[in-house]
């Protein structure tokens, strides 16, 4: 930078006294090489420096072992004169302080995180205590409901899902119907709605009793027919279009019947022949809660025959 700068100053000198460069040549040598020179015992100056500095510095690098709390605790410092162990206290302690807040504030969050937790089970027992007042009460309305004290085969219309298990303990096909083996006798029963998925279905209670005959044949059909027109009243028969529907293997064929002189047996009889492919068919006789015969049989013939009546 100094040649630099001062080439300019001589350029500048010529130019303004007319001077013949040829004439000071021997005294720009000498400057030059003085420059360079002095260039050169920086540079050396400079190099020295720095390799004192990094002596300085391995120099000041000291073991330290001190007392902290009753245990002795070594470290490796860097220190500008002499180390002092009470320095190394304050920032063990510092340190040791910083770890006791971080320790307390995980401790508050997992006491927080316990304490929401716990809310959201509180909150899950006192739903779940709620649905399961409010089922019972709703099992209570249904049982109240049951009426029909009447059955068949030892079941009854006022038996529950696990008191029927207990009378048919075998066969199981479904939670709402299951076939039974009663001295030789093919029961199958039905159940009323479940509430919810969950055993032991106590709400569900038997709406149908159903004595399994077997395969369809027209002369047994015949026989049990007349058996039961000749006991009970008929009272629905089926129509040209449910006929037309059984014969496409669409629909069963149905023949209800009412029980009008024994109080002590089911009031309605059913006697179905249905479909299981365009050349077979199984017969069934069925025996019907009350309730649930009003409530689905009859009120469905009702509203058909009020819609023929508004044509």
């Amino acid at each position: 930078m100094k040649i630099i700068l001062f080439l300019i100053l001589a350029i500048n000198f010529f130019k303004l006294n007319a001077i013949d460069l040829g004439d000071i040549g021997d005294s720009i040598k000498k400057d030059l090489g003085g420059i360079v020179d002095e260039l050169k015992n920086e540079l050396e100056e400079t190099d020295a420096k720095n390799k004192e500095g990094i002596n300085n510095n391995n120099s000041n690098l000291e073991r330290m072992d001190c007392i902290f709390k009753g245990k002795h605790l070594e470290k490796n410092v860097r220190v500008l004169g002499k180390a002092r162990c009470d320095e190394l206290q304050a920032e063990w302690k510092k340190e040791e302080l910083e770890k006791e807040k971080l320790a307390k504030q995980k401790i508050k969050e997992s006491q927080q995180q316990a304490l929401e937790k716990e809310k959201r089970e509180e909150k899950k027992r006192e739903t779940a205590a709620k649905n399961a007042n409010a089922k019972n009460a709703k099992i209570e309305q249904i049982k109240n409901s049951r009426k029909d004290k009447t059955g068949k085969w030892g079941f009854n219309f006022q038996m529950n899902h696990p008191e029927a298990e207990k009378v048919c303990n075998q066969g199981n096909i479904a939670p709402l119907n299951f076939n039974c083996n009663i001295n030789g006798k093919q029961i199958v029963l039905k159940f009323s709605n479940l509430l919810d998925d969950n055993r032991p279905f106590d709400e569900a209670y038997i709406d149908r009793i159903s004595l399994s005959m077997g395969l369809y044949t027209k002369d047994s059909f015949n026989k049990t027919y007349e058996k039961l027109s000749s006991k009970y009243k008929l009272l629905y028969k089926p129509s040209g279009e449910d006929q037309e529907n059984y014969k496409k293997g669409f629909m069963p064929l149905n023949y209800y019947f009412k029980n009008r002189f024994n109080e002590d047996a089911p009031k309605y009889i059913g006697l179905e022949v249905r479909p299981v492919n365009k050349k077979n068919s199984f017969m069934y006789v069925h025996y019907l809660d009350k309730n649930y015969f009003v409530n689905n049989i009859q009120k469905n013939k009702e509203k058909k025959n009020e819609v023929l009546d508004d044509l």
